[in-house]
């Protein structure tokens, strides 16, 4: 099995409780390069189809795009799966490419195939957006990539939302260069080349597919590289193929999973019987291993039901009729309608369909001439001589003893009320008889049999006579030779199963798949090898001394088992049950074959005991059992034998007599029981039921009012019922005269000794007695325990394993009937008194997979020898004590009761008089003391482990509740939390409380704003912690009075401490003795303290009032003299010594005292002097400073001078030249205005219609507003430390007056756009300025005169800061400085993405504010400012932008980091921000789905918790740590490392102010919506175009206010709105909802699966007091949404090396498409186009767009196309060409400026010119002498290679343009070569014309072909006239001088 999909599965189904998991797939196809051509035209029509193997027909499949090799698909697409994970994970994603073909089927061009495995195995469930290569696996050459495709893939589920694709921009889209493929050479890309060769030898045991044909199996291997299959056997179900199957691998591979699929034909159709997946990384990395020929089983699902498959039908036919007729929401319907119809839990593939032997071989083909490829060949026959040696005989015997909680009902309960097992070894099975229910249990006592026949091979598992005779097996006999075994139970008919038709109405109700090495119980396969007797390692396994008893051999030297019985012999009737008086077991001879008389020669000599290897297997179930939820499978108790003859008796059974099963004899009586075996004992049972967390409730509120019942062997016992709590405390023990005398099996048999000599019966077949221990009568030799007695109890630990289990039931009494909420079961083994701690045990109802809560418990088995026995059980540890019961805390011991017995019971228990062992006692923690009523030396008590309670206060500050769900319709709610100490929820007044009626100021999020506490008694042990639980009343009805409408619970063990502590590593440990033993010298000290005090003053030396003085402040510890005085006296040997030292003391402290004295004087003295040399230091320092300062600022006034003298210099300068340039200029301009006088009437007419266009034009240009429009601004300058900041200010009309691009609402192009592409009229005047990268190319216009100043006003001021200091920019010069002030960022409001805030100073828009000119805004950064930035004035803020440069974006997310997680899970927020509140979640009803119950929510208690213990305190009530005051409370929080701890920091308990700790105030939320992405499609889709189209909206609720955006056309809407809730009261409403929607229909979330994401939205949120919000204006994002419009211009100049396509020519046009704006526009047609000739165009296109635009990447795709006039046109070559660094750079240059004169063309730079070049040989011009810089491309074709160098097709030389649509207007063009800037004609030959439009290029043509065949004509003449000359010259040579010239005759 694949690595990790067994454990991914497993997850699941324990994160999922079986049920079946959600995922959703998204794929993102962003493009495809180099799709190798299939149409006639030379390209594709490409669509994308993507569909999982799970749902082959669930396909979503994209539009086409026609006519292209690189088609950009920007599809996004989401395929869904319900069901369980194995399905899933072991399926792939596929993606195929196809060339579309009409109504005749599509052809695929490539296909790539993901895993899903190797997707979830990556980071965050995603594979990067990254390119793949696509192949034709059906092809001739698989491993030769077809095309690439750039796509990426992230699945989500239920329980992890999903990664982010992360946006990260591309370097070659950056460029303006044709976009590159991927690879550089059409060839194997792979990193490795393989062929995987699958050797498929036979299949065995087959599944009969159809009962009346048989089958006809074939294998098929599937693996993401290709496919192939083994021949068909026609009805064989043991085929034998002996053939190789090969398949081509190329890595890396996308799928690691690898298919062995069983198939069965049909004439119906073929389909899929069983599979077997394989990894090939596991594969690959274990080699060795695979090559070796083994047994793989195939398993399969059961059949689905009828309802299952129609529902499959209909869906599969309501899918291609939606398909067929376009209908994505017709086609989509099915699927969800007939999603329900499945089992919708896990189904366990359970079907054996047989086993297949093969081995796997890679060959590596890397460096080889031979590539690898696809074939089936035969084997040779010498390599496929495996498994035909004589088969092994096998029989099983199956002992089924009893089973428990089967769900069989009672007999005349129903029909079909027995039950009966099956055991299933491959297609072999046996059943026993039916049974029926009798006191809790079904006893068979019945032993089955089966006989099987195995392939078996002496070579690969040798296994000679003479390993046989020592006992050894071939460990693979039992690991490989036989399938994985099935016990089934299920549900029949007594009344069918006697006239054997049990078979046809029996219903599964349990199985239990396991390995036979674990029925057969002889532990696991050895890991060392032995040598056999051939002297070969081998892995073999030894039978001896019972050991492996299950596992019986024959008799040493004989060819028959130790225990056979002859068919015509009897069994002894002693062996008989059914012989009653016969039947007499005892120790010494047990009812089976046993003793020396049996013994096999290898020790073994109870070969046929049933009861070794006796287990107790727990049922499985799944779908596909007959259960309700609520049942349960059930236990049995089984084991098994099996009998493995010789391989010498296999051989001789071939034709000599055959083998006979020893079990038939002995399978004819049944199996003794326990009781016939008498071997019971009498135990008794004691259930400590402590408390249960997180219960269902059965009742409509939701509030569990439970009880637990314990059932064991028929009897019963309950504890009291708890009203109204989900987590409920009993704290009893059930135990008792109920519980005392059952009569359980145990394991010590009649026959075997006490104390066995061998191996075997130790700890197996020992008897219980405790005097065999021989204890003292004293009973010291246990107080400390003894390690005997401890591994004696452990021996007997199996004592109880054939018991039935202990059942504990959670109920709950729902209208006078017992609702089961949960249950569990103990192992009555695994509850000796050894093993009574208690721990969590997990509810279930009838699935163990699905959690109904835990019960906290402990289970005791006492045997009635045992001396626990006799020991009384009290009450529960902890006592949970109330105040009715007028005490809290713990008794110190249990009152004796007198011991409760009833001697007519007629149960012996013998009262023996011995000591109790104490060591029975000293364990971990005992549930609860006891009491011994008979005498005893020691202490009568049995102690316990002590679980302190200690009393707490619980302070709940209670600010309201949140976001409460208006379907509970609340109208004025209160609220009541409660811990639950008493029977019922609101028994205790100090532990329940309630709030007060609230409905303001919204019933949905009240605001209670009030602090309650409870007093009640919490234990110090958190395992033992309550809930504290919460419930809402409110009004239900006129007449319905309060009732409790929701309700909620947190767990108080979240508060208990648990942090760590900070001390040393090595002090860890004694912390708590260190701190113990202080405090116990203190009070000793203290003591002793008191007693010197009353001795002083019985003495006469003090009086009682100064001895109470001297008392207080010794306790206080503010006295050292006194505390040293007495150290002294406590140090001191005598009274005379105690003086002598006191004495030293004295006259020592007083010499220290003068001494001390003395230094304090001289060290005063040195700091007066030191202090008085800093100030003179000081004021010498500070007159040098002013010094300096007044130096340096005279030095700046002299350079401020300077240059002041400076500029006036340059200004005299500058306006001499000025005035020169516009002189020229003005002659320029008349000379040009004389030409245009001379132009024709037409031209002057398209310019009179252009000018009444524009005046018409309505499109809001700065140029053509009236005076009324114009915006009203203000400037103004403000000088801050020298520099410039400024600030236009604008009014909120001037957003109705602007117009992007001149588009309507509909999108239409405005009438001046329509006008402007007829007009050829040149406007006058203008100034050209082409720059791209930083080249400048302008026409003989000068420049304008206020951008020269600014420009050299600008250089002045970098010189002078530069030589100042000032304004230093940083290491890097892409950082630019960012504002002015360094507390402000100036940027442009109304501009787009890229601008640049240093521009704020007027680099780019001059002096002056012309009319149209951006509005500025001023924003507050000062967030982003660190505090050292006062320090160091020059540091810079990093841009991380791709350029280096602030943009729009940047400058909004520098206040607002970005985060790709939740918030909660950075470390800004755990850095920032601690849980200030409780959010207790609260629901209504039962909780469906407890793992997932935050998304069953109907709202939260938002709070406050403080927990407050009490200090430990004395006997006499006062504090430990000071007896003089009462003990105090103190806080305790989660951060502390324990109890004592958080009680020596002595945190006080106080009342708090909830009014002040949570003041109220008024804010302004404001919720900033940038963009959605990674949305999941879905939801009401529109189609246009063939594509999926969405109009979303967003819509935010806080509280009872909601708003809406604007409705936004796209999948992936940028919203850029801003929503604004002013008047919000803090506390108040806490949960921000932002829900995308559909307009005109809402996206309903799929609320039975919640979590499952569908999509992230992007936004930031701000919260600005009511009082600043007029301060802080909300931010504009909307500059992030800003759009300029642009105008783009083509021209093609000429091709050259144009491939020919008409056999030496071709007729060549162009075609380029802007990707996602109209259709593509093409050029005329360059007729007859030779290789080395040149294509001549001079052909100009025009394309109008906006920038930036979220929908536009901003690609051309040009194609170089050959026209045919009767067939298709031909491709010649294609490229895409990025432009988006174009229209970025026109858009920084140009936002800002409104004047056409001010804006800026931008070109595409000639990316060869250098420095050494002439810029005029790579610029043509057009009529108007305007230069184009142009660029030579050259264009591949996919189908003849990709490298440009050696494989291009053509060469195309353009030029391309960006400039602003004002800009355009200004400066038009025509299409084509029309004017205005008339580009020249080609120097085309005469080209093919119409003769009525075009007469005189037809006239033209045809003079020209006239003249060219003349010319043709003449040559060819004079070519044949010369020909005939050399002829006859020849023939005369040849006649005149024969045999000179060397003819052949």
């Amino acid at each position: 099995m694949p690595s990790g999909l067994d454990e991914l599965c497993a997850e699941f189904r324990e994160a999922r409780d079986g049920r079946d998991c959600v995922f959703n797939v998204l794929v993102n196809i962003a493009e495809c390069r180099g799709l190798y051509g299939l149409a006639s035209h030379g390209f594709n029509d490409s669509k994308a189809r993507v569909y999982g193997t799970w749902d082959p027909e669930g396909t979503e499949v994209s539009k086409i795009h026609s006519k292209t090799s690189t088609p950009f698909f920007n599809f996004v697409c989401k395929l869904s799966y319900v069901g369980q994970p194995h399905r899933f994970l072991s399926s792939s994603i596929v993606i195929e490419i196809q060339h579309d073909r009409g109504l005749l089927p599509a052809k695929i061009i490539g296909v790539l195939q993901i895993g899903v495995l190797d997707v979830f195995h990556s980071s965050g469930h995603k594979l990067p957006l990254q390119w793949f290569a696509i192949n034709d696996i059906a092809s001739d050459e698989p491993a030769i990539p077809t095309g690439y495709i750039r796509m990426n893939v992230i699945i989500n589920n239920m329980d992890e939302p999903g990664a982010v694709q992360d946006d990260v921009p591309e370097e070659e889209r950056s460029r303006c260069e044709l976009l590159e493929i991927p690879r550089l050479h059409n060839f194997i890309t792979a990193t490795g080349v393989y062929n995987i060769i699958f050797k498929i030898y036979q299949a065995r045991n087959l599944r009969r597919v159809d009962d009346t044909w048989g089958s006809d199996p074939f294998i098929k291997i599937v693996i993401p590289t290709g496919e192939n299959q083994t021949d068909t056997k026609a009805s064989d179900l043991n085929p034998v193929w002996n053939q190789q199957l090969q398949i081509p691998v190329y890595e890396p591979i996308f799928c690691d999973l690898l298919a062995l699929q069983l198939w069965n034909q049909n004439i119906a159709g073929n389909h899929v019987v069983a599979e077997h997946m394989f990894s090939w990384k596991d594969v690959f990395s274990r080699q060795e291993y695979y090559k070796q020929p083994r047994w793989f089983d195939l398993f399969a699902l059961p059949d689905k039901g009828i309802m299952e498959r129609t529902a499959e039908k209909v869906q599969s036919i309501t899918r291609k009729v939606g398909e067929f007729v376009g209908n994505r929401q017709f086609k989509m319907m099915a699927s969800k309608i007939c999603s329900g119809f499945g089992s919708g839990s896990y189904e366990e593939p359970s079907v054996y369909c047989g086993r297949v032997l093969l081995s796997i071989e890679i060959e590596d083909r890397e460096g080889s001439k031979a590539q690898p490829s696809l074939a089936l060949t035969e084997m040779k026959p010498k390599d496929c001589k495996l498994f035909q040696d004589v088969k092994q005989k096998v029989f099983f015997r199956f002992h089924v003893f009893h089973g428990q909680g089967l769900n069989v009902p009672a007999v005349g309960m129903g029909q079909n009320c027995y039950a009966q097992v099956e055991l299933e070894i491959g297609r072999k099975s046996c059943t026993t008889k039916v049974k029926s229910e009798h006191k809790g249990l079904f006893e068979w006592y019945q032993a089955v049999e089966l006989e099987d026949d195995i392939p078996y091979d002496d070579q690969l598992w040798p296994w000679l006579d003479t390993d046989y005779e020592e006992g050894y097996f071939p460990s693979e006999l039992i690991d490989a030779a036989f399938p994985p075994v099935w016990i089934k139970v299920y549900r029949c008919s007594g009344l069918l199963d006697t006239i054997g038709g049990a078979k046809l109405t029996r219903k599964l109700i349990g199985f239990k798949k396991l390995r036979l090495r674990d029925l057969l119980a002889i532990g696991e396969r050895p890991a060392a090898p032995v040598v056999n007797a051939m002297g070969k390692p081998t892995i073999m396994e030894l039978t001896q001394g019972n050991q492996k008893a299950n596992v019986i051999l024959n008799k040493k030297d004989s060819s028959l088992p130790s225990f056979y019985v002859a068919p015509s012999e009897e069994l002894p009737k002693e062996w008989n049950p059914r012989e009653r008086s016969y039947f007499k077991p005892t120790y010494t001879s047990p009812p089976w074959p046993h003793g020396d008389k049996f013994d096999d020669g290898r020790g073994n000599n109870h070969s046929m005991d049933p009861y070794i290897g006796m287990q107790c297997i727990k049922l499985d179930r799944d779908a596909t059992c007959d259960l309700e939820p609520t049942d349960f499978a059930g236990f049995i108790w089984v084991s098994l034998k099996m009998y493995v003859p010789s391989r010498t008796n296999c051989s001789n059974a071939v034709k000599g007599p055959p083998i006979l099963s020893p079990f038939v004899k002995f399978n004819e009586i049944s199996i003794p029981s326990p009781q016939q075996l008498k071997c019971e004992e009498i135990f008794s049972l004691r259930a400590h039921i402590s408390q249960a967390k997180d219960l269902p409730s059965a009742n409509t509120v939701g509030m569990a009012n439970a009880f637990v019942e314990v059932v064991f062997c028929g009897k019963k016992m309950r504890t009291h019922t708890v009203n109204g709590s989900n987590s409920p405390t009993w704290d009893c023990t059930l135990s008792g005269a109920s519980f005392n005398d059952f009569l359980l099996p145990s394991v010590g048999w009649p026959g075997c000794d006490d104390f066995g000599s061998d191996q075997y019966y130790e700890g197996l077949y020992e008897k219980y007695n405790p005097k065999d221990d021989d204890w003292p009568e004293d009973g010291l030799q246990y107080s400390y325990g003894n390690e005997d007695y401890a591994l004696r109890w452990l021996r007997n630990y199996n004592m109880l394993r054939a018991a039935p289990r202990i059942e504990v039931r959670v109920l709950e009494k729902v209208a006078s009937k017992n609702v089961l909420l949960g249950r569990f079961f103990v192992a009555p083994e695994r509850c000796f008194h050894t093993h009574c701690d208690p721990s969590w045990f997990e509810l279930f109802k009838g699935n163990p997979e699905i959690d109904e809560g835990k019960l906290y418990a402990s289970f005791q088995i006492v045997h009635r020898d045992d001396p626990l026995f006799k020991v009384i059980p009290g009450e529960l540890v902890p006592q949970r004590t109330d105040e009715f019961h007028n005490s809290k805390g713990n008794k110190q011991f249990v009152e004796p009761n007198a011991w409760k017995w009833d001697p007519n019971d007629g149960v012996p228990i013998p009262w023996e008089s011995f000591p109790i062992p104490f060591a029975f006692f000293s364990r971990t923690r005992m549930p609860c003391r006891g009491y011994n009523p008979f005498p005893c030396p020691m202490n009568p008590y049995v102690e316990a482990a002590e679980v302190f309670m200690r009393e707490c206060r619980i302070q709940v500050q209670i600010l309201g509740l949140r976001n409460m769900s208006e379907q509970l319709g609340l109208s004025s709610p209160s609220l009541a939390f409660f811990v639950q100490t008493t029977d019922s929820w609101n028994g205790d007044p100090a532990g329940f409380k309630v709030t007060k009626e609230c409905s303001l100021p919204n019933p949905n999020d009240v605001n209670f704003m009030q602090q309650l506490e409870l007093e009640v008694l919490l234990p110090d042990d958190p395992e033992y912690a309550p809930d504290l639980e919460f419930l809402v009343f409110d009004y239900q009805g006129f007449f319905g009075g309060r009732k409790i409408v929701c309700w909620g619970s947190e767990p108080l063990r979240l508060f208990y401490p648990c942090g760590v502590k900070e001390d040393n590593a090595d002090d860890n440990d004694d912390d708590e003795d260190e701190a113990a033993r202080l405090r116990r010298e203190k009070v000793e000290r203290r003591k002793k303290f008191e007693e010197l005090m009353e001795e002083l003053m019985k003495a006469g030396t003090i009086q009682a009032k100064e001895a109470k003085k001297l008392l207080n402040h010794f306790k206080s510890g503010m006295s050292k003299d006194l505390d040293h005085a007495f150290d002294l006296y406590l140090a001191a040997p005598s009274e005379a010594a105690f003086l002598e030292r006191t004495e030293e003391f004295l006259l020592t402290r007083e010499m220290k005292d003068i001494e001390a004295k003395e230094k304090a004087l001289e060290k005063k003295r040195k700091k007066d002097e030191e202090r008085q040399r800093k100030e003179e230091a000081k004021e010498k320092e500070r007159e040098e400073k002013e010094a300096k300062k007044k130096k340096a600022e005279e030095e700046k006034q002299k350079k401020l001078e300077l240059l002041q003298e400076k500029k006036e210099k340059q200004a005299a300068e500058k306006a001499a030249k000025l005035e020169a340039k516009k002189a020229e200029k003005l002659a320029k301009q008349l000379a040009k205005e004389a030409e245009r006088m001379e132009k024709e009437a037409a031209a002057a007419s398209l310019t009179n219609s252009r000018k009444k266009g524009t005046e018409g034009d309505k499109g809001g240009d700065a140029v053509q507003t009236s005076p009324e429009e114009v915006r009203m601004t203000l400037t103004t300058d403000v000088m801050e430390e020298g520099r410039e900041v400024k600030v236009v200010l604008a009014s909120d009309d001037d957003k109705e007056g602007e117009g992007e691009d001149g588009v309507n609402e509909e999108g239409a192009l405005d009438e001046a756009d329509a006008v402007e592409e007829e007009a050829d009229a040149n406007p006058e005047g203008g100034e050209h300025y082409h720059e791209e990268g930083g080249e400048t190319y302008e026409d003989e216009t000068p420049m304008a005169e206020h951008e020269e100043q600014a420009e050299l006003q600008q250089a002045e001021e970098e010189r002078l800061a530069d030589e100042l200091h000032l304004g230093d920019k940083g290491p890097s010069d892409q950082h630019e400085e960012v504002g002015d002030n360094p507390n402000q960022a100036v940027y442009e409001t109304a501009g787009g993405g890229g601008a640049g805030a240093g521009a704020g100073a007027g680099a780019g828009g001059g002096d002056e504010v012309g009319e149209g000119d951006e509005v500025l805004d001023v924003v507050d950064i000062y967030s982003a400012i660190r505090p050292e930035d006062d320090e160091e004035p020059d540091r810079q803020e990093v841009i991380d932008t791709p350029d280096g440069k602030p943009n729009a974006e940047w400058l909004v997310f520098r206040k607002h980091t970005k985060f790709t997680e939740p918030l909660e899970k950075t470390k800004e927020w755990t850095d920032l921000f601690e849980p200030s509140f409780e959010e207790v979640p609260l629901f209504q009803g039962r909780v469906r789905d407890y793992k997932r119950r935050n998304a069953e929510a109907v709202g939260v208690v938002k709070c406050r918790i403080k927990v407050f213990r009490k200090e430990n305190e004395t006997k006499a009530g006062k504090s430990e740590l000071n007896p003089e005051r009462d003990p105090e409370y103190f806080e305790v929080v989660s951060s502390d490392p324990s109890i004592p701890d958080a009680l020596e920091k002595c945190r006080p308990y106080k009342q708090y102010n909830i009014y002040e700790t949570f003041a109220e105030a008024t804010v302004e939320v404001r919720v900033y919506c940038l963009k959605a992405f990674q949305v999941t499609p879905g939801g009401f889709m529109r189609e246009e175009n063939g594509e999926g189209m969405w109009l979303q909206y967003l819509e935010a609720r806080l509280g009872d206010k909601k708003h809406e955006s604007d409705v936004v056309k796209s999948l992936n809407p940028n919203f850029f709105h801003v929503f604004q809730f002013a008047d919000c009261v803090i506390p108040g409403p806490s949960q921000l909802v932002v829900l995308p929607r559909m307009a005109r229909r809402e996206v309903q979330a799929e609320r039975e699966l919640p979590g499952v994401s569908q999509g992230k939205l992007s936004l930031f949120l701000d919260i600005v007091d009511e009082t600043k919000a007029a301060e802080q204006p909300v931010e504009d994002i909307k500059v992030l949404g800003k759009t300029l419009p642009m105008e783009l211009r083509v021209i093609i100049w000429n091709t050259l090396d144009t491939a020919p396509k008409d056999s030496y020519t071709s007729d060549v046009y162009i075609s380029c498409e802007l990707l996602g704006v109209g259709q593509p526009k093409m050029t005329d047609t360059h007729y007859g186009v030779k290789v080395k000739a040149y294509g001549m165009f001079n052909y100009r296109l025009k394309w109008k767009c906006k920038f930036p635009e979220m929908n536009l990447e901003y690609l051309m795709r040009i194609s170089v196309w050959d026209e045919n006039a009767l067939t298709s046109h031909k491709s010649i070559a294609e490229g895409v060409l990025p432009l988006k660094k174009l229209f970025k750079d026109c858009f920084e240059r140009n936002q800002g400026k409104t004047s056409p004169d001010d804006m800026e063309f931008v070109f595409m730079t000639p990316r060869d010119m250098g420095q050494d070049t002439d810029a005029d040989k790579q610029v043509l011009v057009d009529e108007e002498n305007f230069k184009y810089p142009y660029i030579w491309y050259k264009m591949v074709h996919p189908n003849f290679g990709f490298n440009r160098e050696k494989n291009s097709q053509a060469k195309l030389q353009l030029s391309i343009q960006v400039m602003p649509r004002a800009k355009a207007r200004a400066n038009p063009a025509g299409r084509a070569r029309n004017g205005p800037s008339k580009l020249a004609e080609p120097g085309r030959p005469p080209q093919p014309a119409n003769p009525i439009l075009e007469s005189e290029k037809c006239k033209a043509y045809i003079v020209y072909r006239f003249l060219l065949l003349e010319a043709l004509g003449l040559v060819c003449l004079c070519c044949c006239l010369i020909c005939g000359l050399i002829l006859a010259a020849i023939a005369g040579i040849q006649m005149a001088f024969p045999g000179l010239l060397p003819i052949p005759g």
